[in-house]
């Protein structure tokens, strides 16, 4: 029996929103596509698209509000025959240790969807060109001119150690074998150099120092000598949430906000209704005692008028004499 070979492939696509590349793979536009019953000639696929790994819908998210010019990157593995589900994940997992050296699993988001209704396995991706933590692009596979890449060399390497046919047919030598290995290992340090520098993540010297701390000799305690009893563990650092529970914690957060700057207006209108009313009080006030006064002045020059000595003025400018010019303003402002 022949061994099936596999093969790494980038489609020149990346310009178009996500419908465009999912309906490709879930058959709707790229999503519909690669995730759809049925293909570009209308074809039902038997068996259907299996998504692997990853989030359609954040994917499709981040894809349409991305502010590239290019939104994604979007290829497949392709394997003459079918593999099975544990090498799936095997191949998956080393694909994504090269083209994604230096990151966490947090800065990044790559689908994987399965399409084996040809008879051969297709695992495909599609990522989006952008990095999560700092919202820069991200391209997994810059252009470059040379005969043989980082993933030339990945997937002849992955060929061998899964007894993969090799399309260029050529069987690799130990001395081959040797040579590609230091050439991936050179390529992908580079990489991870270059992810860290535009892509910092916060943490990542902490993290760093502490992988060292608990690579250290086992037969010596990591609190002094080996009659020393070693420290407690530390407790399990929480995991960093995904961004999907950050984008829901965010939108809780907004509306929290909303609702006390709603409450805050409600208080400063009812606050506003008692000044006003408290202003037409102290105006109403000093209306009447300037009418009580107008009034008294005019009673008196009637009764000098007619010469009655020795009578009061009216009640109410008695009231404005005795009052004086303090005003109260009410307890509500």
């Amino acid at each position: 029996m022949v061994n099936p070979n596999m093969l790494v492939k980038f489609f020149h696509r990346g310009t178009a929103t996500s419908d465009s590349a999912l309906g490709y793979l879930l058959s709707e536009a790229p999503l519909k596509y690669l995730a759809g019953s049925r293909d570009r000639r209308g074809v039902v696929r038997s068996p259907p698209p299996v998504v692997l790994k990853g989030h359609t819908e954040l994917t499709r998210q981040l894809i349409n509000q991305s502010r590239n010019k290019q939104r994604y990157t979007s290829g497949v593995v392709s394997c003459e025959r079918l593999i099975s589900p544990s090498d799936e994940q095997e191949i998956i997992h080393r694909f994504e240790r090269v083209a994604f050296a230096g990151l966490q699993e947090n800065q990044f988001d790559c689908l994987w969807i399965r399409h084996s209704h040809l008879g051969r396995t297709e695992l495909h991706f599609l990522v989006p060109r952008c990095e999560l933590t700092t919202l820069k692009s991200l391209n997994i596979n810059p252009p470059r001119q040379r005969q043989e890449g980082m993933y030339d060399a990945w997937r002849k390497l992955t060929n061998y150690e899964f007894h993969l046919k090799e399309p260029s047919g050529v069987q690799l030598s130990p001395a081959e074998r040797d040579r590609l290995t230091k050439k991936l290992t050179c390529l992908v340090a580079a990489r991870a150099s270059y992810n860290r520098s535009r892509y910092p993540f916060a943490n990542q010297d902490r993290i760093e120092s502490l992988a060292q701390n608990l690579c250290q000799d086992r037969t010596r305690s990591l609190g002094g000598s080996p009659t020393t009893p070693r420290p407690a563990i530390p407790g399990q650092q929480p995991a960093h949430r995904p961004p999907v529970d950050r984008f829901i914690r965010a939108i809780g957060n907004l509306g929290q906000e909303c609702q006390h700057l709603e409450n805050a207006g409600r208080h400063l209108g009812h606050a506003g209704g008692r000044l006003g009313l408290a202003a037409q009080t102290v105006g109403g006030r000093i209306a009447n005692l300037i009418a009580a006064r107008r009034r008294g002045l005019q009673s008196n020059a009637l009764f000098a008028r007619y010469g009655i000595p020795g009578v009061c003025t009216t009640t109410a400018a008695r009231d404005l004499d005795q009052s004086g010019p303090e005003l109260e303003l009410t307890n509500g402002i």
